[in-house]
């Protein structure tokens, strides 16, 4: 049996159209589901890009869990067991991130192709002018780096097919056809998009918004909105709307030509997204803290072949669990080290009954004590809450009753929230984390002084760490500044 595994950043559980949204146009991803196992407590754990793919790749949440930074040699993935299982593996993507600044995430593949010029991708050094700026370069995020470089690599769209989405799903389709004959393959489509840039041909954005007249934020600042007339803000959504019909588009034309491979039949397709983003929710943009539902919540689709009918399952589901469930359906023995984190979810695409987890955590990187990080989102059943070492800090919510999370009960239910603190302390105790962060949180004195003096436990990520200090070209701030930009900016 083959794999596929198609991931894509930022699509929202809630807008899909089979999962309730009346406004968004998704025929593609809502007929897939139909056919397909979906599990609808899906959540993200570590936070955001990049942590995600390591927890996917490697069956656990890190230590205890992972951090941005590059995929260490040592690691044992996913795609390097799929391959020495005899496995043809391939990695097909136009997330920047994987490869830029050495992260490595190619590595365990036999072959990768990379679609170049999403965001930070250092693809283009045209010179770029206030013209080629859809809105007032003030409200850009990060305009001397990453808005500098998505505008060098975008400003010159003009036709459909030279959007990365087009030629990503495009070559995705030219490598099933080559490859088809191959016993068996593992392959792993990582689509940048929806993420922003929210910059897709118009006659998608006329979809949600026709006529609109006035700044297009399609790379806007992280955070509020508020200063934005509700016109600008309505846009906004409307550009993230035609980002997922886009995307919904061309996913399907890769499903549609596995059905003329003859590929169908014995292929488990998954579907899945790594995060959300506010799109315009509680007047926000990007994916701020708290991580709120919009952000924690996630796709994830299973189809196996000759499934004709939706199962859906409530077992809450996280990116740790990947790597177990594809070696369990590939019959490829478990590594006994590192032991896996994740729990196997292979017997519910059949039906069958699956370990619960009672407890969801959604979290960036926790190890660092400055004032605002640290930051965790636990969701249980009935309950989500914004944990932090502070009790002060902390906000509870009952999803029974308010799904919106529009009102802290912390005050009404001080119980509920040391329940769930004491079990995020549970989880991090199991998962490997180091005594001073434990200390940490449990809001010890002296505690973040210690955690800020442990060295860097990755050998690799401190020779990225370092680079980034020294000014070695890692980062991406180091871009040269363009006066044509307009108004001093780049």
């Amino acid at each position: 049996m083959n794999f596929i595994v198609i991931l894509l950043d930022t699509l929202r559980y809630d807008f899909l159209g089979i999962n309730g949204n009346p406004t968004i146009r998704t025929p593609n991803l809502d007929r897939f589901a139909r056919q397909a196992t979906c599990f609808d407590r899906a959540y993200t754990g570590s936070f955001p890009t990049i942590p995600f793919r390591k927890d996917a790749f490697t069956g656990r949440f890190g230590e205890p869990l992972h951090p941005w930074g590059p995929l260490s040699w040592e690691t044992v993935t996913l795609p390097e067991l799929m391959r020495n299982a005899g496995y043809v593996t391939m990695l097909i993507h136009d997330t920047p991130h994987l490869v830029n600044f050495g992260f490595g995430f190619d590595r365990p593949f036999h072959g990768w192709e990379m679609i170049r010029g999403q965001e930070i991708d250092r693809y283009r050094t045209d010179p770029i002018r206030r013209e080629h700026v859809k809105f007032d370069p003030s409200k850009m995020r990060f305009a001397d780096s990453y808005g500098a470089q998505t505008v060098r690599n975008t400003f010159d769209l003009t036709k459909e097919e030279d959007h990365c989405t087009f030629r990503l799903f495009q070559t995705a389709t030219r490598w099933l056809e080559r490859n088809r004959a191959h016993d068996r393959f593992f392959l792993w489509i990582d689509s940048f998009a929806p993420h922003e840039p929210w910059d897709p041909p118009q006659h998608y954005v006329d979809l949600y918004d026709p006529g609109y007249q006035g700044e297009v934020l399609t790379f806007p600042h992280y955070g509020s909105l508020a200063h934005l007339p509700p016109a600008e803000v309505k846009h906004f959504r409307a550009l993230y709307c035609a980002m997922v019909t886009m995307v919904d588009r061309w996913l399907g034309h890769l499903l549609d030509q596995l059905e003329v491979l003859g590929l169908a039949d014995n292929t488990t397709v998954v579907v899945a997204s790594d995060h959300g983003t506010y799109a315009g929710d509680r007047l926000l943009s990007g994916k701020p803290a708290p991580y709120y539902q919009e952000i924690g919540h996630t796709v994830l689709m299973v189809r196996q072949p000759g499934q004709t009918d939706r199962r859906r399952v409530d077992s809450f589901i996280q990116p740790c669990d990947l790597m177990p469930t594809i070696l369990d359906l590939a019959r490829i023995p478990v590594p006994p080290s590192p032991a896996l984190q994740g729990i196997s979810f292979a017997p519910a695409l059949q039906g069958a009954a699956i370990p619960r987890r009672e407890l969801a955590v959604t979290a960036a990187a926790i190890t660092d004590p400055k004032p605002g990080v640290g930051h965790a989102a636990l969701t249980t059943a009935d309950w989500a809450m914004f944990d932090s070492p502070d009790p002060a800090q902390r906000r509870l919510f009952n999803l029974r009753e308010d799904s919106g999370q529009a009102r802290d009960v912390i005050a009404e239910r001080p119980g509920i929230a040391d329940e769930l603190h004491g079990a995020f302390l549970e989880f991090l105790a199991k998962h490997d984390a180091p005594p001073e962060l434990l200390a940490f949180w449990r809001n010890e004195p002296g505690a973040a002084a210690a955690l800020a003096a442990r060295p860097e436990p990755d050998a690799y990520q401190q020779i990225y760490r370092d680079g980034q200090r020294r000014g070695l070209g890692l980062t991406p701030r180091s871009f040269i500044r363009q006066p044509e930009f307009g108004e001093g900016r780049p």
